[in-house]
């Protein structure tokens, strides 16, 4: 639509408004960064991400600390698995899955490769079953000896709203907890 042939509306008393626009005027008023910039001297910054990073002191202690937070949760990630642990220099490792509506739970005490001991150490082993709320659902005490081969305990639970299983176990005079997730089958 063609607006050129409009007249504006004003008081029939009134004078006509003008308006006068000049961008020089404009850019002659406006700082010096701004007058570079439309005359072309402005100089283009090419900073990219790494160099943004690492441009100041507080930019770089930023930087490192999210590098070093990023490797810390990579370790944990690798290195830390959460039903796994060594108690009395035995390897030990507690885990749960479901099935139908049971739930198997087993805790292996591996062998060493230290010489087989004629030592039958006691283990008791407190396992905890717990709800998606963290309440107790179940326990139950399993009690075994350990002599330097592989030894399992083994039990199940018949409610299928356990999600989480805890081990508090304890041989001779050395106690550890292990947790681990409900695996769902």
């Amino acid at each position: 639509m063609d607006f050129s042939n409009v007249e504006e509306c004003h008081d029939e008393n009134s004078q006509e408004l003008k308006f006068y626009y000049s961008r020089e005027e404009r850019i002659k008023r406006a700082p010096k960064i701004v007058q570079d910039f439309y005359g072309g001297n402005f100089k283009n910054c090419k900073v990219g991400v790494f160099r943004s990073l690492v441009d100041s002191k507080s930019n770089r202690l930023i930087f490192f600390a999210l590098i070093l937070c990023f490797f810390v949760v990579i370790f944990n990630f690798l290195f830390n698995k959460s039903g796994e642990d060594i108690i009395y220099n035995i390897p030990v490792s507690l885990s749960a899955f479901s099935f139908d509506d049971t739930i198997y739970v087993s805790v292996c005490f591996d062998s060493t490769n230290q010489e087989k001991s004629n030592d039958i150490l006691p283990i008791n082993v407190m396992i905890k079953c717990f709800d998606s709320q963290k309440q107790l659902i179940n326990k139950e005490l399993l009690t075994g000896s350990y002599q330097g081969i592989e030894t399992y305990l083994r039990t199940t639970f018949t409610d299928y709203d356990i999600v989480n299983v805890v081990a508090e176990i304890k041989i001779s005079k050395y106690e550890k907890n292990l947790s681990s997730v409900v695996k769902k089958n």
